[in-house]
């Protein structure tokens, strides 16, 4: 389902030397072609906007190595396909692996932001 119809993700990072994994659910906010989405364009460097101005899809099969071409369009044509996804976390869950026994804990949040519940949890 896309996230217009289910406005919730999970994000997993895993930190290999801390050895803890975090996982963050939350309800995300989309915003595209309006002041949200301008600020963050006009807040990137033209490096990173150059993979705006391309005329094919992410994933799509191409006939030989690509090279960018970004004066195929003009930026109100690239920033059609400029998004930001803004999350609003929802409950985050956290594992610390170690050799002396594994702990946990997770917390969740109310409509505010505010923590409503936290607690350890068995691994």
């Amino acid at each position: 389902p896309s996230l217009k119809k289910n406005p919730r993700i999970s994000l997993c990072f895993f930190d290999p030397l801390a050895r803890l994994q975090l996982e963050v659910k939350a309800s995300v906010k989309i915003h595209n072609n309006n002041d949200v989405s301008k600020k963050h364009w006009e807040d990137t460097s033209w490096y990173s906007l150059q993979c705006y101005y391309m005329n094919e899809s992410p994933g799509e099969k191409l006939e030989a190595p690509f090279m960018l071409k970004p004066n195929t369009m003009d930026e109100k044509q690239a920033f059609r396909f400029f998004t930001v996804i803004e999350c609003t976390p929802i409950a985050w869950d956290i594992l610390h692996l170690s050799n002396e026994g594994n702990q946990r804990a997770s917390c969740t949040f109310d409509s505010k932001g505010a923590v409503s519940a936290a607690t350890w949890v068995a691994p």
